[in-house]
């Protein structure tokens, strides 16, 4: 196909690009987030282009992840511009609060979480230990009542993963509230 072939030159010139700069830099390459975050798109990209042929799934949660970064990688280099700089610090600055927030929160959450899927083994949604720390999380929202949608029955009779599924539904979550706790 035509643009799989434009892709593959395009993920190509980015890994030549990025080779160039690390050639340039040195080790200090491994320094910068950003030269990380663009290493793993290429990787990401690279494993989507091999493995979709095979592998289907496996190559469209590659390609999922790919997007997802990249679209994050945009959104840091706004953030170099004046207008749109403070407010992308901003949001980072929380998220970096919220996640130590999280760490020390976490292990009271997962003990709601477990005390729930023995308590409620027989509802569907509780059933296994995944779904119910999604569901237990999906609780604590209040108002984005999405857990059924990401309890292992749904998903996989959907065809997707519960892991990529859960991991962006929680990154999902995790902007929301850091935009909200912006505004």
């Amino acid at each position: 196909h035509q643009w799989t072939i434009i892709l593959a030159i395009l993920v190509c010139l980015g890994f030549f690009r990025e080779v160039l700069d690390f050639c340039c830099v040195g080790c200090e390459y491994f320094t910068s987030k950003e030269n990380i975050l663009q290493l793993v798109i290429g990787i990401l990209s690279l494993l989507f282009l091999t493995l979709t042929p095979n592998f289907v799934k496996a190559g469209s949660h590659f390609a999922a992840w790919a997007v997802f970064l990249a679209w994050l990688d945009l959104t840091l280099l706004l953030g170099r511009f004046d207008y749109f700089g403070e407010y992308i610090f901003m949001a980072t600055s929380i998220g970096r609060r919220m996640i130590k927030f999280l760490f020390v929160y976490f292990p009271s959450f997962v003990a709601f979480a477990l005390a729930f899927n023995i308590l409620l083994h027989s509802t569907r949604l509780f059933r296994g230990q995944g779904s119910a720390i999604m569901k237990t999380f999906s609780m604590m929202l209040g108002e984005l009542e999405f857990g059924s949608y990401f309890a292992h029955y749904k998903v996989e009779s959907s065809g997707g993963s519960n892991i990529s599924v859960q991991l962006l539904y929680i990154l999902f979550c995790f902007s929301f509230a850091i935009i909200v706790a912006n505004l």
